[in-house]
């Protein structure tokens, strides 16, 4: 009986050091037993997370969510979340945390995003804290939305439709079928009108127009054997202006010349043009009032004689 009692005795201290290596183990793998720094951030939104909840920087595990209290800020309950992080980490000041969902069935944690600026947190101090989008919460929302959306639109959009479409069915039918019968006649009668046409002059008329074309086409190239043309005569031209520049400098010097006597004689040529003039009236007066003076007129007198 004794030796039952310490056998009973010696299992019971098995089980409780097995306990106590257990909780150690347990303590040590969750970081409990490492040197770790505090560190809060506030976020308005805690679903998801509870003490415990792993805290990781880009992806990586550095620390554990230690406990969440609730803050009232400006009228706002916000959620202030301590944080067990290992001892010397390095966070950017302007570092950002946030709850995420690793993979689709995972357990929600923090997550720290690594930040650009060159100064570091220190102890103690609070993180910039970022909503999350929680997938079942906007899920929800856009069912929300389609809900009312069919209630509220689709559904008297349809019923108004359903009401007007059978209201006016008999008349839509009728009016399709009228339409039906003018296209039916249409047809017939652009079939006899292709039928009483002659075939010969449809294609006299496709003969004529294929000579026409044919006709522009041929215009067409000599225009441009026509602009060809025109462009080696400005060419030659302005070559032979080019070479002759000389001699038709001197010709226009010369025409300049004669144009300068002509304009300084021209008075003098205009006066005798005027006395031929006046003396040829004169005599066309006199031979008006006496035509006989051509026979009977006599020879001036010669001056030297007298």
């Amino acid at each position: 009986m004794k030796q039952d009692n310490i056998n009973y005795f010696a299992v019971g201290l098995f089980v409780i050091a097995a306990i106590l290596i257990l909780f150690f183990a347990l303590y040590q793998i969750t970081g409990g037993g490492a040197d770790a720094d505090e560190y809060y951030v506030e976020i308005k939104n805690v679903a998801g997370i509870r003490a415990g909840s792993p805290v990781s920087y880009a992806g990586f595990q550095i620390g554990q969510l230690v406990d969440i209290d609730p803050v009232r800020t400006n009228g706002q309950t916000r959620y202030r979340i301590k944080m067990l992080i290992k001892s010397g980490w390095p966070i950017p000041t302007d570092s950002v945390a946030q709850i995420v969902t690793p993979s689709l069935l995972g357990e929600k944690q923090i997550d720290i995003a690594e930040g650009q600026s060159k100064e570091f947190l220190k102890v103690g101090d609070t993180l910039l804290g970022k909503e999350s989008a929680d997938v079942f919460v906007l899920v929800e929302q856009i069912s929300s939305e389609f809900q009312k959306l069919s209630d509220q639109g689709l559904k008297p959009l349809l019923k108004t439709l359903n009401t007007e479409f059978v209201g006016t069915l008999p008349e839509l039918v009728g009016q399709t079928s009228t339409l039906l019968t003018n296209l039916n006649k249409s047809a017939e009668e652009l079939q006899s009108l292709l039928t009483t046409v002659d075939r010969k002059r449809i294609d006299g008329i496709v003969g004529n127009t294929q000579q026409v074309t044919e006709n522009l086409l041929e215009v067409s190239t000599k225009l441009d054997h026509a602009a060809l043309e025109v462009d080696k005569l400005v060419n030659t031209t302005s070559s032979m202006m080019g070479s002759n520049n000389e001699d038709l400098r001197k010709a226009l010097l010369d025409l300049r010349t004669t144009m300068g006597v002509i304009e300084e004689n021209m008075s003098s040529i205009m006066y005798n043009i005027d006395t031929s003039s006046r003396n040829l009236n004169e005599f066309t007066r006199q031979l008006r009032d006496n035509p006989s003076v051509i026979l009977n007129s006599k020879a001036p007198k010669d001056a030297a004689k007298q």
